[in-house]
């Protein structure tokens, strides 16, 4: 699993448009966000839409025309207040396509995840695409929040739910955040991660649940984080 910095109530992604390499530029776009659709579709971390992302770039003057580098997803991914950005290319050579796709830590400012897919015609893009985002979220563990205590605190609310693939029964492993060090430019290089307890979900709806405490090393608060496979 890959470990993003959690800096809002869920994980948040952007997804910039794919470079067209040797494939025509409205092609790199379509698959663009058909990776868009397809990853937001599984749940497990809110996903930026595409004119959202536009319309907060061009409000900052940000010139998008040849950022393909790192450091420049992480300064668009700082503008747009999202915990990782994603960014790759369609390469087409002789007869294949590869859709390539990195991860991108906002916070840390480094890649956490690298994955590619090839096909064999412009045909199957659209099914790369799918492949790609399955590969993506599997790596990315569902997170979400501690949002309230219920009575005397031994039931709590998660900001996790069906619509995250969180049913009745699920147990959720509770964090926090400790001591974060920066180097001299802000970039975090650690961070301590507080094992905290687990949670048993106990009801279940669509955007939230109740979960009562399993066990707990400490006492549970109020934006502990909670997750699957964290």
């Amino acid at each position: 699993k890959v470990s993003l910095s959690v800096t809002g109530d869920r994980l948040s992604l952007a997804i910039m448009d794919l470079d067209a390499n040797n494939v025509a530029p409205m092609t790199a776009a379509t698959v663009s966000d058909l990776l868009r659709t397809a990853i937001f579709k599984t749940g497990k971390v809110e996903v930026l839409e595409r004119k959202s992302m536009d319309a907060i770039m061009k409000e900052q003057a940000f010139q998008k025309a040849g950022c393909s580098s790192t450091e420049c997803a992480v300064e668009v991914g700082r503008l747009l207040n999202v915990n990782g950005m994603i960014m790759g290319s369609i390469n087409k050579l002789g007869d294949k396509y590869t859709v390539n796709a990195r991860l991108i830590d906002v916070e840390k400012g480094n890649v956490v995840l690298a994955e590619a897919v090839e096909c064999n015609n412009e045909g199957e893009l659209s099914a790369s695409a799918n492949t790609l985002a399955d590969r993506i979220s599997q790596s990315i563990p569902t997170v979400g929040k501690v949002i309230s205590i219920v009575g005397g605190g031994g039931v709590v609310i998660v900001n996790l739910g069906l619509q995250n693939n969180v049913d009745v029964g699920a147990k959720l492993s509770v964090t926090r955040i400790g001591n974060v060090t920066k180097d001299a430019n802000g970039k975090v290089i650690f961070s301590e991660r507080i094992e905290v307890g687990t949670l048993e979900v106990v009801e279940a709806d669509q955007e939230a649940s109740k979960a009562k405490i399993l066990d707990s090393s400490q006492l549970i608060q109020v934006n502990d984080i909670v997750g699957l496979g964290l």
